[in-house]
């Protein structure tokens, strides 16, 4: 996950954040900054060394602090984001959890389900972080509730005819 910044004063600044590992590189017009701890940076500038602080995620927003200078690298996520995914872990959880309205729609629920959706909930977090447009993140959004809500209906509803003995949300929800 890779943002570049300009700064009229500093010039270009690189972030990028290993998905894997979440290792973190700085750099400034091109050159990787040394680092020094976990959130500081040495930039050597000629025969002057400054200390950069980096602060954030990728995904909460980053900043970076140099000389007493706020620059936003990558901005802070937006309240309707954390609300729409939220959501999701809410809506899929809870649904998934209740017997009652597991027997109106199954769905999968318990830690396989809360697993899976945390997963695919921070998945789209990392695309819908990558647009622009607000439309196009709940373009995003709902394609993965969609997505989920169809995945997980099969699985509840069509899983227990395969799992000799298995009779989860197949009994009006009552488990037996």
């Amino acid at each position: 996950m890779q943002a570049v910044v300009y700064h009229a004063t500093i010039g270009n600044i690189g972030y990028d954040e290993s998905f894997w590992t979440g290792r973190k590189t700085l750099s400034i017009n091109a050159n990787v900054l040394k680092k020094l701890d976990r959130k500081t940076y040495l930039w050597f500038v000629g025969s002057e060394t400054k200390q950069v602080k980096l602060l954030g995620n990728y995904l909460w927003g980053v900043k970076i602090i140099i000389d007493g200078e706020t620059i936003e690298i990558v901005p802070k996520m937006k309240w309707y984001e954390l609300i729409l995914y939220s959501t999701m872990l809410a809506f899929f959880i809870t649904w998934g959890n209740n017997a009652k309205l597991c027997s109106i729609f199954p769905l999968i629920g318990g830690a396989v389900g809360g697993g899976i959706t945390a997963a695919l909930t921070i998945f789209s977090m990392i695309l819908m972080k990558k647009a622009k447009r607000v439309w196009v993140k709940l373009l995003i959004w709902f394609g993965f509730f969609r997505g989920v809500f169809y995945h997980f209906f099969c699985i509840g509803n069509f899983g227990g005819y395969f799992i000799k003995g298995c009779k989860c949300c197949l009994t009006n929800g009552d488990f037996v």
